[in-house]
């Protein structure tokens, strides 16, 4: 493998309550190497959200104090990869 750098599509996840303020973080898991979820389309990461998030949409109260959630959306982002020795 060589070094190099390349694009993917990432779950942004966004929240703002008067406790914790503005939040944005990458949805992932310790289970997976780059411990972020990576998709190779936007389509890919877009379906991914409807999959497990669509119900943010339709829940006032979790949108509302205090919790302050927003429906996820997917990002484009860089992805470096740099060989370890």
């Amino acid at each position: 493998m060589t070094d190099g750098q390349t694009t993917a599509w990432a779950v942004l996840w966004r929240s703002t309550n008067q406790l914790d303020g503005r939040r944005n973080y990458f949805i992932g898991n310790a289970a997976h190497p780059c411990r972020r979820h990576l998709f190779f389309t936007r389509h890919e990461a877009r379906q991914y959200i409807a999959d497990h998030y669509s119900y943010i949409k339709k829940r006032k109260d979790l949108k509302r104090e205090p919790h302050g959630w927003q429906p996820p959306i997917a990002v484009k982002v860089s992805v470096n990869i740099k060989r370890v020795k």
